[in-house]
């Protein structure tokens, strides 16, 4: 249950992280 959850912000984290450093997100 919790694995998801842990593995969902991890990736949104590492999304955030690449816009905010200006590379194209696709």
């Amino acid at each position: 249950m919790g694995k998801q959850t842990v593995l969902d912000n991890r990736i949104g984290w590492v999304k955030t992280y690449l816009v905010k450093a200006g590379l194209p997100f696709t």
